[in-house]
């Protein structure tokens, strides 16, 4: 296929588009985006994600939220309410009442509904339902939970398949030297693929430091849980909040040591599929089951002892040893462990 420029305009749209769609017979189903036929190629490219603009945030400001799941949110509020009285609470009642969890859902993470432009703020301070204010000073934990899970997303099924956007930060010439193609095949360490292939229950690890204080910093690993077009939902797997549900978006990364003439940027989830995990990865982690593939000798100070001491018992422990060279001569599989007497 051939090279076309950014500034072709809707050649280049066209030639992305033919890269990402599959199966299409005609400029209609390039165009063709969950049902909606768009006018120019560019704004099909922009409803599949191939553009970055702030569409996406628009779908997740929280007062978008609110509206959307105000039902959803209510309807325990209301449903209590009517257990202790017979008239129902108003509509601002109700808002007021669904506020008021969110505020001190909020207070524990240090923030307030201020903090989010245009989104409504509790008429009273206090909540008009005795049951309610009871229940918040009995088990903060129990109705937290509750609120939390009304904003529940679709089981996602099958593979979802996640694509980033990969730039050069410097708007130069220097762009045009280097084909869409080129950016998205670099593999660079510490970032994530350009194009991600996930599932359901899935593992994954953390590439980034979010908020060290749940747990959600490098190495942490996880497992999907559902997907959304601008947001995963992943379970943490280790540390004191593991069975923690969180969300994940798209965040803009750049290598902090590279060898590349420009500087390289790329937007994409913080995260890399974990199915298999090397031993400096493994460090801090406490695992069930742990199977030790050593394609060749460990080659560091202590690594196997790192190895091995992962696991909670022996019993759980599988290793397995490829040596091609003592396949004939010694049928035995043996290895070498490192250590440095100087370092202990």
């Amino acid at each position: 296929m051939y090279f076309v420029y950014p500034s072709v305009s809707e050649c280049y749209y066209l030639r992305l588009l033919l890269n990402i769609v599959c199966g299409a017979t005609s400029f209609i189903n390039l165009c063709t985006v969950n049902s909606i036929l768009y006018p120019i190629f560019k704004d099909a490219c922009t409803a599949l994600g191939l553009l970055d603009d702030d569409a996406k945030w628009d779908q997740l400001m929280p007062e978008r939220l609110w509206k959307k799941y105000f039902t959803f949110l209510t309807e325990d509020i209301h449903y209590q309410n009517s257990t202790i009285n017979e008239s129902s609470l108003t509509n601002t009642n109700l808002s007021n009442e669904a506020l008021l969890y969110l505020l001190s859902i909020l207070n524990k993470h240090s923030k307030c509904l201020e903090d989010f432009p245009n989104m409504p703020l509790p008429t009273n301070t206090f909540s008009t339902n005795l049951l309610i204010t009871e229940e918040l000073n009995y088990n903060i934990h129990d109705l937290t939970t509750i609120v939390e899970t009304e904003l529940s997303y679709p089981e996602g099924t099958g593979k979802t398949i996640l694509y980033n956007a990969n730039t050069i930060e410097e708007q130069t010439e220097a762009e045009h030297l280097y084909p869409v193609e080129f950016l998205n095949s670099l593999l660079i360490g510490g970032l994530p693929l350009h194009k991600l292939i996930l599932k359901s229950e899935a593992p994954i690890i953390l590439l980034r430091n979010i908020n060290p204080s749940n747990s959600l910093c490098n190495r942490t690993r996880l497992i999907c849980q559902t997907f959304q077009k601008h947001v995963i939902e992943a379970e943490i797997m280790t540390s004191y909040h593991s069975g923690n549900h969180i969300f994940l978006l798209r965040i803009i990364m750049s290598p902090s040591n590279t060898e590349l003439p420009f500087t390289f940027k790329c937007q994409q989830f913080p995260i890399q599929p974990a199915f298999a995990l090397t031993i400096n990865k493994s460090q801090g982690q406490t695992l069930s089951y742990v199977g030790l593939y050593l394609l060749t000798s460990v080659f560091f100070h202590s690594q196997l002892y790192i190895a091995c001491f992962r696991v909670t018992s022996h019993k759980h422990l599988k290793v397995l040893i490829t040596n091609s060279t003592n396949k004939i001569t010694n049928p035995i599989s043996i290895t070498s462990n490192i250590v440095y007497p100087e370092v202990c």
